[in-house]
């Protein structure tokens, strides 16, 4: 993930954003009328506004793994108050601070993007930037309400255009008071649980009316009044099986058209029958859902294990009507496929390494990477390796007495 080419984007404000050749996909854009010299800057004192190239898997944008410091060669974690909120475009990080503003005015800042991924799997080159912080200046300026949307749960989340220090205490839908199931996901969203938006009417495909006041910034501003509408979109979309595929060899991943209920209604073991050669009929194990590399949700499904001298089984699945339903409650259609697994002969390869550093900069650790899982009693043991090779083998390199064992 790497930006190619170096250009110089001009900000009608009179801030810049600057795009380094072969860096990492940071970068970043000042909301305020201090120029800055290095590599961006901050919005203001208490947000950090980081974007990014690629859209992100959202469950690695946390302030764990963003870095901050004031020496290039040492940045550590964010202090206690900043949190990390990936913003609508899914590209652009917000690092927000509740309390007294941390950064200090004018000064030269480093921070440093290190776990976070693009909803492929692709991490984020670990490379440290310069921004200076603006000007002090007093706060004058009101938060406002920017939008609402609905999260997968059926919540309503409320954004706001900057950080406020606690949720609004006068909430209204559809003239209902709704203040006392509202509350503050980070310091620039607020939610109303999906329980509390139904007593107050909140139906499908009807427009609801929302009025939002009684919160503050970190200045004491205090939130302009927000009347506005929403509208619930109507699902009536079933969920569907989009792929099989095998993973090794008792172990195969399912994939849906969209994204399924909680609980009940999620796919679990017994919404899935098999049915082997023989006519023997039973019910695979179904696990938690997971992620692949192309940030697309999967089912894993465990079969039994293969009988002595058997070198594939072919299968019957069949998925009955409603087995499976997504969050809007719409069933799933009687679905069945017969498909042949074969048992895994092929043994993993070496793929690629990547040399892990501490936040002060120092190479800790190598990752090995292989093109398939590993089993849990793999035992992989590194020490002072310049490079990899693979085997249960002992390889001299330069310097001598530098070498890698990997062994299982």
């Amino acid at each position: 993930m790497k930006l190619v080419g170096s250009i110089l984007y001009g900000i009608p404000n009179g801030c810049a954003t600057r795009f380094a050749e072969s860096l990492s996909l940071l970068n970043f854009r000042c909301e305020n009328q201090w120029k800055t010299p290095g590599w961006g800057c901050a919005i203001n004192l208490k947000q950090i506004e980081v974007k990014f190239n690629a859209t992100l898997d959202k469950s690695s944008v946390v302030i764990g793994n963003f870095k901050l410091g004031t020496e290039s060669d040492n940045v550590g974690a964010f202090p206690t108050g900043w949190s990390a909120q990936l913003k609508a475009d899914n590209k652009t990080v917000v690092l927000n601070y509740t309390g007294a503003a941390p950064l200090t005015a004018e000064k030269v800042y480093f921070i440093q993007a290190d776990g976070v991924k693009a909803v492929d799997g692709t991490e984020v080159t670990v490379e440290t930037k310069q921004f200076t912080a603006p000007k002090a200046s007093a706060d004058v300026t009101a938060p406002v309400v920017t939008g609402t949307a609905f999260d997968a749960t059926g919540n309503l989340e409320i954004y706001f255009s900057e950080p406020v220090t606690a949720a609004p205490t006068v909430v209204r839908v559809n003239n209902v008071d709704v203040a006392s199931a509202t509350s503050l996901v980070d310091s620039t969203t607020a939610e109303i649980t999906a329980t509390a938006l139904s007593s107050a009417g909140v139906k499908a495909g009807v427009a609801s009316t929302i009025y939002v006041a009684g919160a503050k910034d970190d200045a004491g501003n205090d939130l302009v009044e927000f009347n506005g509408t929403f509208t619930k979109v109507t699902d009536t979309t079933k969920p569907a099986v989009k792929e099989i595929k095998q993973l090794d060899d008792n172990t195969f991943a399912v994939y849906f058209t969209e994204a399924l209920g909680a609980s009940g209604s999620d796919f679990a073991t017994g919404d899935l029958t098999a049915i082997n050669e023989a006519g023997v009929t039973f019910n695979p194990v179904v696990g938690a859902p997971a992620t692949d590399a192309a940030g697309a949700t999967y089912y894993p499904v465990t079969l039994p294990a293969y009988a002595t001298g058997q070198s594939s089984q072919t299968l019957t699945l069949v998925f009955a009507k409603d087995s499976v339903k997504d969050a809007a409650g719409n069933g799933i259609d009687a679905y069945t496929i017969t498909k042949t697994f074969s048992k895994d002969a092929t043994a993993p390869t070496f793929v690629s390494t990547k040399l892990v550093k501490d936040a002060t900069g120092k190479a800790t650790h190598v990752e090995v990477a292989f093109n398939e899982p590993l089993s849990a009693d793999t035992d992989a043991l590194v020490v002072n390796a310049d490079f990899i090779l693979t085997h249960h083998r002992r390889f001299r390199i330069d310097p001598p007495g530098d070498f890698l064992l990997v062994r299982w």
